[in-house]
This record gives C-alpha cells, structure tokens and sequence, in this order.
C-alpha cells in the first residue's frame, strides 16, 4: 500500500499540493454540525426523562367537613395526611433501569455522532478524488489545448486538411467537457462538507489520499471494532434493562405501605393519631411480569443477531478492501509503465504519430490514472466504514 501511494503522489507532483490535515475537518465538522447538537440535546432531555419517577409518590391531604343533625349534634371536621411507599427494593431497580435508560441515550447520541462523522469523512475522500481528478483534466486540457492551436497554425499554413484539425479541437472539446463535469461534482462535494460544517465555510484542497492501511489481523480488530460499537453497546444495556424490568415486576407484587396524621374534630372533641396501611397485590400487576420475562428473552435473541450481523458485514467489508487493496496496486503498477502526457505531446508535434494514435494513447493515459484514483477512492470509502467504531 504504501508502495501505492508513492507511485500516484510522483504522478501527481507535477502539479501543486495544498494540504489540510482530514482530522481538523472532521474535528470542525463534530464542533459546528447542527445535526449533532441536536442529537445532544435529544439525548440530555432522554437522560432527564428517565430519571424522572424514581421519587415515592406525593403526599395525600384529606379534608372533610360534616355538617351534624340535629345541630345539638355539631359539626365534624376530619383531617388526613397520608404518605405512600413501595417496597424498598422497588425504588433500586427503578434506580437502575434509569441509569440503564440514560446509558443507552448517551450510546444513540455516540452511534449518531460516529455516523454523521463516517459521512463526513466520506465526503472528505470524495473532495479528495475530484480534487486529484482535476490536476488529471487539467493537465489533459492543457496537451489539448496546445495541440489544437498548433494544428490550427498547421491548418493556416496548409500542412495539414481541415479533417485534421477538427480532430484536434474535438479533442479539446472533449478535454473541457471532462474538467467541467468534474467542476460541477467537485463543487457539490464542497458544499456538501459545508452542510456538514453547520454552514460554516471550509475547504478541503488535499489531491493526495491520506495513508491508511487496512488492518492485517482480522480477529484482534474486529474485537475493538465491536467494543467501539456504540450500537452493539446499547442493546446489551438494554437486555441488561430488561433484566431489571423483570426484577422490578416481581418487586412490584410485593405490599405497598402508607403511614399518616390522623384528626377527628366533633362538638368540641378531638381525636388525633397515625395511621398506617397495607395494600394488597393482587390484579394491578397482572401479566407484568410475564410480558418483561418474553421483553427479556426477545431482547437475548436480538443482541445475538445484532452481534452476529455486526460481525458479517465487518468481515464482508474487510474481504471487498482486501480486493480493492491490490487492485490499487495493480493499477499503479500499470501507471507506473505508461507514458508520461509530455512525451506523447513531443511525440505527436514531431510527427512521429498521427493524431488517432495521439488520441488512442492518450485515451489510455488518462483510463489508467482515472481508474487508479477510483479504486483508491473507493479504497478509502471502504475503509472508513472499517475505521467507523474506532473514532
């Protein structure tokens, strides 16, 4: 690989470099994403509803006023307090599935922002392709353009027919249709990234891709790859969750107590004291503990898919960057042999080939650098779907 990157960086260096390092970009495009600060706020206000309920309930307050018959009877004032409990164990797993419930919040925002960076970067690696693209048609215009015009002083001479030069020009024609294209796909790439960036204005104006390896132990990766999976990590929070909500259900068929201020006020007496309560469990919880036991086993099964899944798709992506890998080199070891744009232009202007064998080897000049940049950027996209967990 790095063999690769040599061979296309010494077909580039005819033209000018200017660099910006990719991870400045991603790091202003995390800063500035709007996206990403609205999966934020999304996530805080999930953390906050999930630690909401966790206290006993209000305190009751009862008041009633009687009026007596006959009045010699006089009036009763009655007057309660009263204040509910769950069974303590209750109230810890409540406690534990909120903090479950706020875990797996921040692990949806690290999943959205893991993502939103993986299409940065690949929008990045696009900016890139165009930008290398065009030193290519650039370079490619300029032989074309300095063909026709010598044609044309050839034409103008009478060295050469008019079928001739209209090859020529043709060939221009052809050359500015690709750079224009290419212009176009370029700028739509450019602001795409400022999209990412939150409208803020930015620019990526490497031509060079950045060196990146894939990685050679498949197992040892794909370890970290999965304890950096933020996805896989939510849904083993949420098994553990469903554990808890299982325990829950069976605490909750435990008694509720109450315990309160008691007052009686009548023809000028009053009673006052506690009073306490039990409630009885017996059809409120039906079934609760049943659906969280089948919610317990549903979410086992899914981590197990997701888990397997996970692990297929990692190792299908590895296997097609293997193949894109050599073909990359492949195709600069083919560029690595052919020949340079100036020798074919000195080549054509000394009559040593006509201009439909000009065209035929230029043809294969540009088919061999265009195909080595799109296998080296499609490289680079497969790679950051590899690299995605690892940010």
């Amino acid at each position: 690989m790095r063999k690769t990157l040599i061979i296309i960086a010494v077909v580039m260096a005819a033209f000018p470099l200017r660099a910006q390092n990719l991870e400045s970009v991603l790091s202003s495009v995390e800063r500035n994403n709007t996206t990403l600060k609205v999966l934020r706020a999304e996530a805080d206000a999930a953390k906050a509803e999930a630690r909401t309920g966790l206290t006993p309930a209000d305190p009751e307050l009862e008041l009633g006023y009687l009026w007596g018959t006959p009045k010699e009877e006089g009036n009763r004032i009655d007057l309660g307090l009263t204040q509910s409990f769950d069974f303590p164990t209750v109230y810890r797993f409540r406690k534990l599935i909120a903090d479950g419930e706020a875990t797996i919040a921040d692990l949806e925002y690290e999943a959205g922002r893991k993502e939103l960076l993986e299409e940065a970067e690949k929008i990045c690696i696009t900016i890139v392709y165009h930008n290398a693209l065009k030193a290519i048609l650039s370079r490619r215009m300029e032989s074309a353009g300095i063909i026709a015009d010598a044609w044309q002083k050839k034409f103008d001479r009478g060295d050469c027919n008019a079928l001739d030069l209209n090859k020529a020009v043709l060939n221009l024609v052809d050359a500015r249709k690709d750079y224009e294209i290419n212009e176009i796909d370029l700028k739509a790439a450019c602001e795409e990234l400022v999209r990412m960036n939150g409208g803020v204005e930015i620019s990526l104006e490497d031509e060079v891709f950045s060196e990146s390896l894939l990685p050679e132990d498949f197992e040892s990766w794909y370890s970290r790859a999965a304890e950096g999976n933020p996805e896989l990590q939510a849904v083993a929070q949420s098994v553990s969750n469903a554990g808890n909500q299982l325990k829950l259900a069976k605490a909750e068929w435990l008694p509720k107590f109450s315990v309160g201020y008691v007052s009686e006020r009548i023809a000028g007496t009053t009673l006052q004291g506690i009073g306490a309560g039990i409630s009885i469990p017996l059809w409120e919880g039906k079934g609760k503990v049943k659906a969280a036991k089948a919610k317990s086993q549903a979410l086992n099964a899914k981590m197990e898919d997701s888990a397997l899944q996970f692990r297929n798709s990692l190792r299908n992506k590895y296997n097609q960057a293997l193949g894109l890998q050599k073909l990359v080199c492949d195709y600069s070891a083919e560029v690595s042999r052919i020949s340079s744009l100036d020798i074919l232009d000195k080549a054509l202007l000394g009559g040593e080939m006509t201009l439909i064998e000009y065209r035929m080897e230029q043809s294969l000049w540009y088919d061999a650098l265009s195909n080595a940049l799109e296998s080296e950027r499609d490289y680079h996209l497969l790679l950051a779907e590899l690299h995605r967990f690892s940010r």
